[in-house]
Parts: structure tokens; sequence; C-alpha cells
């Protein structure tokens, strides 16, 4: 009796064991799923408004693979569509990416709305799989993805990488970590003639300094590697079809959709062949021309004129789209799109939201508990987190977290708080940092108290503010810009304000 107790002491220990194993068995790591080079996916995408397809075009592989090597899952709700590998074995989700596609801003257009067809490629880059993956292609449908379009995929059937272009110059502007730990970005100059050799360099040297001083790039400088690649040859600049300018070897055009400033890459699949030759995280192209026009798509290229009004600004709003996935805030501009956000849906970018409610919008945790909700559009308020009426395009019904930010406004000196964190994020993403959960970017909030004379206030307004009686603003001094207030006497006034802990 007692061997037999024992025989089955010994069975139930080895089944808690191997039961505590499969527990704490860890994932598979980069080196078992992907061999370190990159997959690259040609995609055709076609159809009108009332209804569209993808389709298959090339499976190609190319250089070492530039991205993340421990976040192969993408923890961001971003972008309107998501590439996804699954094992073809056990069907787990191995590797994932969201993106944003030109081709849902065109069916926000009135082409589109008149059921004319039109076809578009995509090209994605995914690390490339050890063993026969699906691909997934799934999109965004009232705020949750659906699949959308599969395809099995043998990484031995992909086409060998094309031979590098010997003839194109490569300089590097930024030495970076190691590609694995790195944010590797690629400059790619448009229209620069082999004389104006140095005028290219000096672009790219100026719109890198320009875009790590400002926050949160400037505190995550040790993270960039960037490398500029001059193309070469004749033909060279943008196309320009208010100009009758068409020059065989382009890259971009400007009067995208319509839009005289919105700058594109012309044809994608020869960009992505001449990129494809110097491994990246982030593309941008630099183009050389005295134009006002930029663009950019969340996961795609950056596109801007480096002669133009606002170079520096505009590189750095429009990287904004394409590494965040940041909205336009401005809301008085023309633009080709028709109710391009859908009043029945909520935006998936981080800085916009369809309602003002505190409990609905995405950077609460960010807003005091005293800021007016909506918030007023007044100078009072600058520097202050709320919910400003007017963005995405449309003055009514969409709201912004900042008055002025470089989203909305090239002029401005920063971006907001919640762009910040939203930027901040993805980098941290892409460089393989440990990532923070939602709403942590900045540290706990603390209230402090401050004593100001009464002379060196001036009123705001008189909205409800339960126990407190008035809003001021500080004149002068190291005090709060927005300060709610409960009297202390008839000359001095007691503030209790919201301060950041780093």
């Amino acid at each position: 009796m007692r061997r037999r107790s024992t025989r089955h002491g010994s069975l139930a220990a080895g089944v808690v064991l191997l039961a505590l194993g499969a527990a704490t068995a860890s994932p598979p790591s980069f080196e078992e799923l992907f061999v370190p080079r990159t997959l690259r996916i040609d995609l055709v995408r076609s159809g009108t408004a009332s209804g569209h397809g993808w389709s298959l075009l090339r499976l190609s592989t190319e250089g070492a693979w530039a991205g993340p090597r421990r976040h192969l899952l993408d923890p961001h709700d971003l972008g309107g569509a998501r590439v996804v590998l699954l094992d073809a074995s056990s069907g787990e989700r191995i590797y994932s990416r969201s993106f944003s596609s030109l081709f849902d801003e065109w069916l926000a257009t009135g082409e589109a709305r008149q059921d004319r067809r039109r076809a578009m490629t995509e090209t994605i880059r995914v690390p490339c799989p050890r063993a026969p993956v699906d691909l997934l292609i799934e999109a965004r449908d009232d705020d949750a993805f659906s699949e959308v379009f599969r395809w099995p995929v043998d990484p031995r059937a992909a086409l060998p990488p094309a031979p590098a272009p010997a003839a194109h110059e490569t300089v590097v502007i930024r030495p970076g970590p190691p590609r694995a730990r790195a944010v590797d970005l690629l400059i790619v100059g448009d229209g620069y003639p082999d004389r104006q050799r140095e005028k290219f360099r000096r672009d790219a040297a100026r719109l890198v300094d320009a875009l790590l001083a400002i926050a949160p790039f400037r505190d995550r400088q040790d993270l960039f590697g960037v490398t500029a690649l001059r193309i070469t040859g004749r033909g060279l600049g943008p196309v320009e079809p208010r100009k009758g300018l068409f020059p065989p070897a382009a890259l971009t055009a400007f009067d995208t959709f319509g839009s005289p400033r919105y700058l594109l890459p012309f044809t994608g699949s020869r960009l992505q062949d001449l990129a494809g030759a110097v491994p990246h995280d982030l593309l941008v192209v630099m183009v050389n021309a005295a134009r006002y026009g930029g663009g950019g798509l969340f996961g795609g290229a950056t596109v801007f004129t480096a002669d133009g009004e606002y170079p520096e600004a505009l590189f750095i709003h429009e990287f904004g789209h394409s590494l965040a996935g940041l909205a336009d805030e401005y809301f008085s501009s023309q633009v080709a799109y028709e109710d391009f956000y859908s009043p029945s849906r909520r935006p998936w970018e981080p800085n916009l939201s369809a309602s003002a409610r505190r409990d609905a919008l995405p950077w609460a945790d960010l807003v005091d508990p005293a800021t007016p909700l909506p918030t007023p559009d007044l100078p009072a308020f600058d520097g202050v987190v709320g919910a400003f009426e007017g963005a995405g395009y449309v003055p009514r019904g969409l709201f912004r977290p900042w008055r002025r930010c470089r989203m909305r406004d090239k002029g401005a000196a920063e971006f907001c708080p919640v762009c910040r964190r939203a930027l901040a994020a993805r980098l941290d993403f892409l460089a393989d940092r440990p990532l923070k959960p939602a709403g942590t970017a900045r540290g706990p909030k603390e209230r402090t108290q401050y004593t100001v004379e009464r002379r060196m206030l001036t009123r705001l307004f008189r909205p409800d503010f339960g126990p407190f009686a008035e809003v001021w603003r500080a004149r002068r001094g190291r005090t709060p810009r927005y300060l709610r207030c409960t009297i202390a006497s008839e000359r001095a006034y007691t503030f209790f304000a919201p301060r950041w802990t780093q």
C-alpha cells in the first residue's frame, strides 16, 4: 500500500512539474522564428468606395532586418490596417505591425464615391520567417480589426534580393547603436544632381538636427542611426502636373488627390526598390524643391521639400504622421477628403477624440480635474491639456488635446504632451526598449498649494467649479498658467494646481 502510494505520488509530482514547465515556458525567440533578413511583400489594393480588395503582387527578400526583435507583436492600437504572420503549423501569431494605406484616404474622396475604380500598390516589410506562414491583412472596421486577405507564404519561394544600386551615393549622417537596438532612419534624396552633392548632405544634417532638438526626440537621440541615400542620374525631381513637369525618373509627385501641396511617392515600387538596399525602420524622402509640400502615412514614408517654406517644421509635422499615426489638428485648410472621419466611428489617432467627455478622452489621464471640457480656445489655456474643438479638417465634432501643437500649427514650438507620449512610445517600440503602459508616460499627479497676491492676477471667467469660486491666471511669476482658487483674504488667493513629477 505504501509503495503504491509512493508511485501515485511520484506520478502526481511529475504531472505538476510538467504543468509548471508548460506554464512558465517562454515564447519562441526571434532567432527561433525568423532569419535576420527582410521579407518584402508587395500587394495591390483596388476597387471603389463601395467595394475593394487586396491581391498579392510579389514576395522578395532584402538585406538585414532592421526592426525590433523583442517586440514582435505590435502593442499599439493604431492604423487602418495590420499585417499579421501566423505560424502555419500552430496558427499562433508570431508577428504583427499596424500601418495606414493611401487607398483608405482615396476612399474618402469624391472620385472614389463616384464608383470609379482605382488600384494602388502597398509595400510591407516583415522579418523573414524560417518556416511557412500564413500572411493576413486585417482592416479596421468599427474600431476593431477583421481579416480581409489571407495568403500562404513559403519563404523559400520568395524572389532573391535585387542587386544594390552601385551608382547611388550613401552617406552616414549619424552613426547609431547596433541595428537591433536602434531606430534606423533612411533619408532618400530626390532631385539632387551630382553638382549638389554637398547641398544634399547639408540639407539632411540640418533636418536631422532640427528633429533631434525637440522632445521627445531630444531625449532619445542615442537611439537614432541616420543614413542618407542620394539618387543619381537624369530625369530627377518631383512630378508637378499643374506645371506640366513629368521627370522620367521621378520618385515623388505633387497634387495627390488634387491637393496642390500634398506630396507623396509617385512610383512606390521604384522608391521601395531603392530604399530596400539600406536596412531601415523609418523612410524619409527629401525633395530638392523650393515649392511647399509634403505628406506622411503611418508606417509609410515621410515626404517633404527641403527648400520650401518652413522645411524643418514641415518635416517634423509629417514625421509625426509616419511614426506615430498622429492626425492633422488643423481644420481651416482645404483638403480633398469628404467626411474623412465618420461621425459613428471613434478616431484611432492618439491625438483626436470624437467626444469631449472626460471618460471618453484617450488622454484623460493627462487632463487636470479643474480643466473645463470642452476647453475654451483662448490664449489663457495655452499649455493646458484639455479638449479643444476643431481638428481633423473639421471645425466641429472632433477635439484635440492642445491649442497649438506641432500637428496643428507649423509655428508651434513643440508637440503637446499627448503627441509626445505617442511618439516616445513608438520610438521605444522600434528600439526594443521596455514599453510603458498607456497613461504612465509621466509621473503621478501631485497637488501643490500656491498663494498669490490678487494684484498679480487677471480674471478669466466664472464657470461653475463646485466649491471653487473663480478661475484666474497669473500674469507673472513662476505659478501655473491655469489655476483653481479659493478666496483666502481680500488681497490674497490660495490656489491648488497640478504638478507633474518626472
